[in-house]
């Protein structure tokens, strides 16, 4: 009986690896390339995104008495916002968001006034946290639901040659925001916003000729300010 050469009694672990390899690539290389990298993704979520939005303000007036608006004391606002969130999931992130209005003076409200004032300047504005909701949608095209609550400043000054008037209103603040972002790149998005937040005041401050007050806020110290802006938001890896 013939003796089996040396070695050669089964296989060798060396090359039943090697068929292995060679069975698995093929499939290794399929499931590679059909999941969507970081770098083949044009439309990258990113966990972190920063924003700057600028446009057009308000606040809805609660006086309208007079058919000419004239007991409207605003007329428009510059509107100013600066935020960044962390986007935990592809659907939900979590930030911080800081606001400004900068109100115009409705000069039909001044001259009602029996010494009119010759400086008036009024302002709004919030720090709130919130929460943003992302609706699935594929492309380009991103839109978001954007909702949250902080703190709120109202503010306004009155001066004439005879007397000099502040008002500082101080409390809460809700606010609900609806806007959609095109890609511009892969780090970059551009987009409208429409916004709005209610401020009720908790506690209120009149300062008259250098000599303040302050009082607990009634029922009608609140605003309702509103912008329609446009945001700019950076995306970022952390």
């Amino acid at each position: 009986m013939r003796r089996l050469a040396r070695g050669s009694s089964g296989p060798q672990p060396a090359s039943a690896l090697t068929a292995a390899l060679v069975w698995l690539a093929p499939t290794a290389a399929q499931a590679q390339a059909a999941a969507p990298t970081e770098e083949s993704d044009p439309y990258p979520v990113r966990p972190l995104e920063l924003w700057l939005g600028a446009g057009y303000g308000d606040a809805v007036c609660e006086e309208k008495a007079s058919t000419d608006g004239t007991d409207c004391i605003i007329d428009g606002a510059f509107a100013l916002n600066l935020g960044g969130l962390w986007r935990y999931s592809q659907r939900w992130g979590v930030g911080l968001e800081l606001g400004t209005h900068s109100f115009a003076v409705n000069e039909a409200w001044r001259g009602t006034l029996a010494d009119p004032a010759t400086e008036v300047e009024l302002a709004a504005s919030y720090l709130a946290a919130f929460f943003r909701w992302y609706p699935p949608l594929d492309g380009p095209f991103i839109a978001y639901v954007h909702f949250g609550a902080g703190a709120g400043y109202l503010g306004g000054a009155a001066r004439n040659r005879a007397s000099d008037y502040e008002v500082a209103v101080r409390g809460w603040v809700a606010q609900v925001g609806l806007g959609g972002d095109w890609y511009l790149g892969r780090g970059l998005r551009l987009g409208p916003q429409a916004h709005a937040y209610l401020l009720k005041g908790n506690t209120k401050c009149e300062t008259t000729d250098g000599v303040r007050e302050c009082a607990r806020a009634r029922s009608e110290d609140a605003a309702l300010p509103w912008r329609l802006s446009l945001q700019a938001t950076l995306l970022l890896d952390l």
